[in-house]
């Protein structure tokens, strides 16, 4: 069972690192450096391999997720809809 969860761990660790696609050298992200972008606007990105320094093309996707709950009252039971605390 551990066999399976390193194997998970390690292919999430390196689907969050940048590799050159010329030399294949995984891309120093000391300090964070890797490009992040708010809401796709800013396209392709364009980055310098640290090794090669040839130049390439870097885009992110950013996945989201939700969770959902539902309201309670100062004691604890559950509300059928959302409620002004002043109208209590």
């Amino acid at each position: 069972m551990s066999d399976i969860i390193e194997r998970i761990l390690e292919r999430r660790k390196e689907e969050q690192q940048i590799k050159c696609p010329y030399c294949e050298t995984i891309q120093p992200n000391d300090d964070y450096q890797y490009p992040v972008t708010y809401h796709g606007d800013d396209g392709p990105i364009e980055w310098e391999c640290a090794e090669c320094e040839k130049k390439f093309y870097v885009e992110e996707y950013v996945e989201r997720s939700y969770s959902v709950g539902k309201y309670l009252d100062k004691i604890g039971f559950v509300r059928n809809e959302v409620e002004d605390d002043n109208e209590r």
